[in-house]
């Protein structure tokens, strides 16, 4: 949510507010303009740090070959699938399987 902005007192307001209180605020903000274009980078970024966290890792790694669907029943039909549709483009549980794929690709072998 930081990153929807480039303004450094909304930065420090997402650094030091609860998750609720910046998803709410978020609905409200003037998103920077070029948003559309580099929000997939930068989830593509976010993501990899929180899975550079070996236990957070681990936890992705044992999802297996699972399928991985961000499901909502808010209707976001861009990060996740909708639940009662049926409808989204899923780019988070891509994003997610996207770095399973890396982290497994970057693995060294057992000796």
């Amino acid at each position: 949510m930081s990153e929807k902005r480039e303004d450094l007192k909304w930065k420090e307001f997402c650094s030091t507010s609860s998750a609720a209180e910046v998803k709410k605020k978020s609905r409200s903000v003037k998103i920077r303009p070029d948003w559309d274009r580099i929000k997939i980078r930068v989830m593509f970024d976010v993501l990899r740090l929180k899975f550079a966290i070996p236990e957070l890792r681990e936890k992705l790694l044992a999802t297996g070959d699972q399928e991985l669907i961000e499901g909502n029943d808010w209707n976001d039909t861009f990060w996740g699938v909708d639940k009662n549709t049926g409808v989204g483009r899923n780019f988070l549980g891509r994003i997610l399987m996207h770095i399973r794929q890396e982290i497994r690709d970057n693995m060294q072998p057992v000796k």
